[in-house]
């Protein structure tokens, strides 16, 4: 997924890549936030 996005680049719709860029970026950082706050209550997944 990651891969496919950095070929595409900004050719053609780049538009469309930076967009979805920055929904992948803030989806990988609430993942993280996720992960952090249920680390400090002790549950791991």
């Amino acid at each position: 997924m990651f891969i496919f996005f950095s070929k595409k680049g900004l050719n053609g719709c780049s538009f469309l890549n930076i967009y979805l860029y920055r929904i992948f970026f803030r989806f990988l950082l609430v993942w993280e936030d996720i992960k952090r706050f249920e680390t400090s209550l002790g549950i791991q997944i």
